[in-house]
């Protein structure tokens, strides 16, 4: 049974990763989610938050039909490197590192061959992506350098937007409560 239920969700990226598609074997963009608050798709019920916080993922595809939408959405959420293999490295520098942004993601339920229900995890502003929960799967340099080849120039042809990180707010100080003449 889900712990969530469909809707949108306003969420943090507490992961990111490059894998290969278990099912097709094409370079996927792996985001792991933390959902905070979720509406329904009607609008009657806004930014609720999540009673608890479990983690899902986010799978972008990339094929020569999904590559403008990947790079798109990974530009909006702030990514500004020049090739993928900076989203599995992490880079700190020029955007590359995702960890800590905030982003709107929609979950929906797909039946299965088997007839069980999936939840299915997107951008809000993407197509549904392949995204049955599989194991993020390691790919090897060689992957990661035809990925950057075949790919990478989509990256090149959409800017990068600086986006704010969520960063948490210090603790307050409580342990001296008398007002200091300093």
């Amino acid at each position: 049974m889900s712990k969530y239920q469909p809707g949108y969700y306003d969420a943090v990226i507490i992961d990111q990763d490059v894998a290969a598609n278990a099912r097709t074997g094409n370079p996927q963009i792996v985001l792991e989610i933390e959902p905070m608050r979720w509406s329904s798709f009607d609008g009657k019920v806004n930014d609720e938050p999540c009673s608890q916080n479990w983690s899902r993922r986010v799978y972008m595809t990339l094929t020569d039909k999904t590559k403008d939408m990947v790079v798109t959405n990974l530009r909006n959420l702030g990514f500004g490197g020049s090739d993928f293999s900076d989203i599995k490295n992490k880079k700190d520098e020029a955007g590359c590192r995702l960890l800590g942004v905030q982003g709107r993601f929609k979950m929906e339920f797909w039946q299965k061959d088997d007839g069980t229900q999936s939840e299915s995890w997107s951008l809000v502003s993407s197509r549904r992506q392949d995204s049955e929960r599989r194991p993020i799967e390691e790919v090897d340099s060689k992957v990661l350098l035809e990925m950057d080849a075949n790919f990478s120039s989509a990256l090149a042809k959409v800017p990068a937007k600086a986006v704010a990180k969520t960063e948490p707010e210090p603790a307050a100080d409580t342990a001296d409560t008398e007002e200091s003449p300093f």
